[in-house]
């Protein structure tokens, strides 16, 4: 008999990051860690803010598209984590109600630590790579 896999303990999280691999291999980490069913997956901050744009302007979505997690890179090009953050901040209540942050990126500098503990969704702040242990934390 087939053991049964597990199942994820999140719906959909979001990977925004401008390297293509690293989130490819982010995904792989979160799925075979069953972290989460759906991995919604941004090669830059402009798509992934026009994403959450449409789904403000459909009137009766499904919130359960919404990820529950957002896996946030800071050091991109043209739009930045931080300023994602500070574009994310005027999208409505019931959107941004249920998703938490995590900032995943390369940096460690104390300045960006601290910058990103100044935004309220922001629960963790990771310095890469993404870990099981990592996972384990967020729960």
């Amino acid at each position: 008999m087939k053991p049964k896999t597990p199942k994820p303990k999140h719906k959909t999280v979001m990977l925004i990051d401008d390297s293509a691999v690293e989130n490819h291999i982010n995904e792989i980490i979160i799925k075979s860690n069953h972290f989460a069913e759906t991995v919604y997956k941004f090669s830059g901050a402009e798509c992934s803010l026009e994403f959450f744009k449409n789904i403000e302007m459909i009137k009766n979505v499904s919130m359960e598209l919404l990820p529950e997690f957002i896996f946030l890179d800071i050091n991109m090009p043209s739009l930045d984590g931080f300023q994602f953050l500070d574009e994310f901040k005027s999208y409505s209540a019931s959107l941004k109600k249920e998703i938490k942050i995590v900032i995943l990126t390369s940096s460690d500098h104390p300045f960006d630590i601290e910058k990103a503990g100044h935004y309220k969704q922001v629960v963790k702040f990771i310095t890469k790579p993404l870990t099981e242990a990592d996972l384990d934390d967020l729960g």
